[in-house]
């Protein structure tokens, strides 16, 4: 009786966030790259999760380079919250991955449908954008681009009739009394010293 293997979701979302090259190229081959968009870890993070946090830019583009007719699979994945309602967009800011987190925003809106405008918009279980996240950890180049993004994008939407600056530029944080009640501290998986993260991640043993 012939069986067929499973791709093993946890170990190729591991192998992405250290930067395993080869074994994330294998699981493409082998399984497919709707098979890879759609793997999730325990805490259901993606690869891009991974990839976008660490800063694995040169990988992340050849995941989604081989995308081709997986258009879908891409616009859900780039738009999946993990168990914190963190997007991968949300790992990458937190982190300052600037360059990064302007290719994620490209990727969604190349995939169309509003895909743009609902990722530069979503808010983690804390109620945080990727621009709010961007402040907290002190990345303000980035919070300038991803801003300016959400300026532009709530514009278009409104029929560029100039209230998208208003609701885009509202203050970044949200007042305490707003926040939700004993939210989940999101844990940013990262390679190496986990101190380094940022103040708000539980430390974890890597």
């Amino acid at each position: 009786m012939t069986t067929t293997r499973q791709l093993d979701q946890e170990e190729v979302i591991l192998a992405g966030r250290l930067n395993e090259v080869d074994q994330v190229v294998e699981a493409i081959d082998e399984f497919g790259i709707h098979a890879l968009l759609t793997a999730r870890d325990d805490r259901s993070n993606s690869i891009l999760h991974m990839l976008s946090a660490n800063n694995h830019l040169e990988l992340l583009k050849r995941v989604i380079g081989g995308c081709g007719g997986c258009k879908d699979a891409l616009a859900a994945t780039l738009l999946h919250q993990n168990q914190s309602k963190s997007t991968a967009l949300h790992w990458a800011a937190t982190n300052g991955n600037k360059e990064l987190a302007i290719y994620l925003c490209e990727q969604a809106r190349d995939v169309g449908d509003d895909t743009e405008h609902k990722l530069t918009f979503s808010t983690n279980q804390s109620g945080l954008s990727a621009a709010s996240e961007a402040e907290r950890g002190g990345h303000d180049d980035l919070v300038v681009e991803l801003l300016a993004r959400m300026d532009a994008l709530d514009k278009g939407s409104r029929g560029g009739d100039g209230e998208g600056a208003e609701g885009a530029q509202e203050p970044l944080s949200q007042p305490e009394d707003s926040q939700p009640e004993n939210p989940q501290e999101d844990v940013v998986v990262q390679v190496g010293d986990t101190s380094t993260i940022t103040n708000k991640v539980d430390e974890i043993n890597l």
